[in-house]
């Protein structure tokens, strides 16, 4: 079988999640950072998208799940693949999503201030915080739905690691113990510990000047 081909920018961003599983996994793929013609290339016009035995994907969570099926990361029954997709989702659709739905038009506005980015993005990152607290409130165990990492767990690092980057001043001590354990947890994972210690990409491009 020939090897996943995942096309993205040169950055961390909305293919992250993907690389992360892609890494636990330890599953082998290639990566393509030109894509400058991605709209006319992509299913829907998008990025990121894979190539995966001729076919190409788009949706960054879709590929995800795919990835994570592949590399037992989705539990061990129908059920428990439900349970832990719902909790991914939440993940990257109400904490990630919402908020970098808000917070890219101003990141990317050479008119606001930086004064005004940092006061209109910490508003922003609060709400992104507290949504992820909510997880506190489910967490079964070690990991979020028990002793196993699942992909639940890798999107809450995924998630986690936005927050450091774009909230660092006290965003670890905004979370609970627990949540804090377990992303710390999944970044200790032997395959994904790897990858991150090599990686160069910068999680976003600067702001415009």
């Amino acid at each position: 079988m020939c090897e996943p081909v995942l096309y993205y920018f040169p950055f961390q961003g909305r293919g992250e999640i993907i690389r992360y599983v892609l890494a636990a996994g330890n599953i082998s793929y290639k990566e393509v950072n030109d894509v400058s013609n991605y709209k006319e290339d992509s299913p829907f016009g998008q990025l990121p998208y894979v190539e995966i035995e001729g076919k190409r994907i788009g949706q960054s969570n879709a590929i995800a799940k795919y990835f994570a099926k592949k590399a037992g990361l989705l539990g061990k029954n129908d059920l428990e693949e439900l349970e832990i997709t719902s909790y991914a989702d939440f993940i990257v659709y109400d904490c990630i999503e919402d908020s970098l739905t808000k917070f890219a038009p101003i990141y990317y506005d050479k008119n606001v201030t930086e004064e005004q980015f940092n006061d209109i993005k910490n508003v922003i990152l609060e709400n992104y915080a507290t949504k992820m607290e909510t997880l506190d409130k489910v967490v079964k165990g070690d990991f979020l739905l028990g002793d196993q990492m699942s992909l639940a767990d890798i999107a809450l690092a995924y998630c986690y690691s936005w927050g450091e980057v774009l909230l660092p001043d006290g965003f670890k001590a905004k979370l609970s113990s627990r949540i804090n354990s377990i992303a710390e947890k999944v970044f200790e994972q032997k395959y994904l510990k790897e990858y991150i210690s090599k990686r160069v990409i910068p999680v976003i491009p600067p702001r415009p000047t």
